[in-house]
């Protein structure tokens, strides 16, 4: 019964490839901008259904989705938010990879006294071995990552004590970790 999904998923799929062929061209595609979108969009909600109706019957996902109860709403609310902080996020960046640069230049100074440190390109290197920290290695999403981990974990343990959650909450923002979460 389910497997008569997998041709319908399939097919939908492959009509999403030059959907998306036209939405990231240079040149005027054969649609308007919106339509393509519309289309796109509509297409790959069907096909993200299909997958689940290939997967189990319809009556399952229901009853899923109702054992979840609001779950699923706090996710998606959530995933919404990250998406919208992103850009936020990404303007952090440069700042962020400037400090892993620094925190990873003192922290091996001492121990590789031939490192040569450009600071306009962050570049570390030794006559032998050379990298960049660039500003997508900066740390910063392992730092949010470690945040928004420890702020699940007090909600689940209950964790409401004010000095826990400051001692728990600061403790990943450390020279350790960025240097940890570097590319360097």
């Amino acid at each position: 019964m389910r497997v008569r999904w997998i041709p319908v998923h399939a097919g939908l799929v492959l009509s999403l490839i030059p959907l998306t062929y036209w939405l990231y061209r240079d040149e005027v595609p054969w649609l308007p901008l919106a339509t393509n979108v519309i289309l796109w969009m509509a297409i790959a909600i069907a096909a993200g259904l299909s997958a689940l109706l290939a997967m189990a019957p319809w009556r399952l996902w229901r009853q899923a989705a109702a054992a979840l109860g609001n779950t699923w709403l706090y996710a998606a609310i959530t995933a919404l938010l990250s998406a919208g902080a992103m850009q936020l996020s990404q303007r952090l960046w440069s700042y962020t990879a400037n400090l892993t640069f620094d925190l990873v230049r003192r922290v091996l100074l001492p121990v590789i006294p031939s490192l040569n440190a450009d600071a306009t390109s962050r570049v570390l290197s030794t006559p032998n071995f050379g990298v960049e920290v660039s500003e997508i290695c900066s740390g910063l999403e392992g730092v949010g990552l470690m945040l928004a981990f420890s702020a699940r974990g007090f909600y689940i343990s209950g964790a409401n004590t004010f000095f826990r959650v400051l001692c728990y909450s600061f403790r990943p923002v450390s020279p350790g970790f960025f240097f940890s979460m570097s590319c360097a």
